[in-house]
């Protein structure tokens, strides 16, 4: 992926987020499906956090603060009630447009060229680029976007947003 598409990959994800947020509360985002999921909050945590993780790997400042590791990261626990380390959804939100626009500039600003440099090599002896990784957190970032139509339901909008 160039830097061009990476962004609009982005760009697409929230967009489409922020529709599916719309009219929810801090507490509608804590609801929890029935079946082994997550809830809105912290699906929108782990995409911030992991937008965060790609814009610090391209250089540029971290957005969101450092606890957000270890509630909103990979195999975190799942959020069963609000807590000191439960993010406002509102701040989320505002988080998610942070992330994006910053994201948007590091990509921009590095270009394909430093797309198309080792970003680390594998113990096979294998290169994977900055592309590789921003490719892949982007479709993971879509992955999640995805989610977030089921998890709207769940505060009871029965709409249809995409």
């Amino acid at each position: 992926m160039n830097a061009k598409d990476i962004i609009e990959t982005f760009n697409r994800n929230t967009s489409v987020t922020k529709r599916q947020a719309e009219g929810l509360t801090h507490a509608d985002s804590l609801l929890q499906a029935q079946f082994r999921a997550n809830c809105f909050n912290w699906v929108l945590g782990h995409m911030v956090f992991y937008r965060d993780v790609v814009l610090t790997r391209l250089g540029g400042d971290s957005i969101v603060p450092e606890h957000y590791g270890k509630r909103y990261g990979h195999s975190s626990e799942p959020i069963l009630e609000d807590g000191e380390d439960v993010a406002n959804f509102q701040e989320l939100l505002n988080q998610l447009d942070e992330t994006n626009a910053a994201l948007a500039a590091a990509l921009t600003a590095g270009g394909d060229e430093k797309l198309a440099s080792v970003y680390e090599v594998n113990d096979d002896g294998s290169e994977r680029t900055f592309g590789d990784m921003a490719g892949f957190l982007a479709w993971h970032d879509a992955y999640h976007t995805g989610q977030l139509e089921l998890l709207r339901q769940i505060a009871g909008t029965d709409d249809h947003i995409i």
